[in-house]
């Protein structure tokens, strides 16, 4: 009898993971991490750090930094909108090209990919334009422009992988 219940059990499990990855998309797996970052601190409260006094000789610094990302964020969600009112749908080409009128470094923008290795349109697609160590990610689906920002990755990029 417990044999049976072991072999439901897993069985059971399978299926849940089949239904699962059925149900999600790249797209729908950037805004689950996207979301869970946002839930890092349950409690509701501000993370409380205690800072040396080497740290705390650098706010105008930080607080520049803070302005410049705040700044973007601004450009890149005005650029990303204006863009997706036009396309709801828009080309990789195409937001790489709204992205990079607002730097004046080609290289810190970062495009996903607009077409699947099959040649079908994806669901979405993210552009992100880096400044200082923080990425400025818009998402545009369905005409709509979700934003968000991110540290950097330790390759010093906002995406992962090769194609940009």
């Amino acid at each position: 009898m417990a044999q049976s219940w072991q072999n439901e059990s897993v069985s059971g499990k399978q299926g849940m993971k089949a239904m699962t990855v059925k149900g999600l998309t790249a797209g729908g797996l950037w805004l689950l991490a996207v979301l869970l970052s946002a839930c890092a601190n349950s409690s509701g409260q501000p993370a409380v750090s205690s800072l040396s006094a080497s740290a705390t000789a650098t706010p105008a610094a930080s607080d520049a930094a803070s302005e410049a990302v705040a700044a973007m964020f601004g450009k890149v969600q005005s650029a990303l909108g204006a863009l997706a009112a036009q396309s709801p749908k828009p080309s990789q080409e195409q937001i790489r090209t709204a992205l990079q009128g607002l730097t004046t470094a080609p290289t810190d923008v970062e495009v996903s990919i607009s077409k699947t290795p099959t040649g079908l349109d994806v669901d979405a697609i993210q552009g992100s334009v880096k400044i200082d160590k923080s990425c400025v990610i818009g998402q545009v689906r369905d005409g709509q422009v979700a934003m968000t920002t991110q540290p950097t990755l330790a390759t010093g990029l906002c995406f992962v992988g090769d194609q940009r």
